[in-house]
């Protein structure tokens, strides 16, 4: 399973029909809310330990994660986000994870 978050502020900007903007300052809380994720992560999660036959689990890695974004823009600023955090990333572009020959593993 993999876990939702959702966190509405009440003064989030809105257009005429009443949808959520994107501004510059949302977009920081965002990323900034991201990283803490991240750092949530790293400071204590487990994962199962696939380096041995026993039933273990050992602490997550920088490089057992991913975030996927939809543009190259949103990548840059994910990463910007992290090492300003002091969370090392970095970017691999690759095309559309859709088209990634596993997808139907994940469908």
């Amino acid at each position: 399973a993999v876990p939702l978050r959702l966190a509405v502020r009440g003064d989030l900007p809105r257009d005429k029909r009443g949808n959520f903007v994107v501004t510059d300052l949302v977009a920081r809380d965002i990323y900034a809310d991201l990283a803490g994720q991240v750092i949530d992560l790293l400071d204590g999660a487990l994962i199962p330990d696939t380096s041995d036959r026993l039933e273990s689990h050992r602490r997550v890695k920088p490089d057992d994660i991913a975030v996927l974004v939809r543009t190259a823009e949103e990548a840059d600023s994910v990463q910007r986000a992290l090492i300003a955090h002091g969370v090392p990333a970095v970017l691999a572009r690759g095309g559309s994870v859709l088209q990634m020959p596993r997808i139907g593993d994940i469908r």
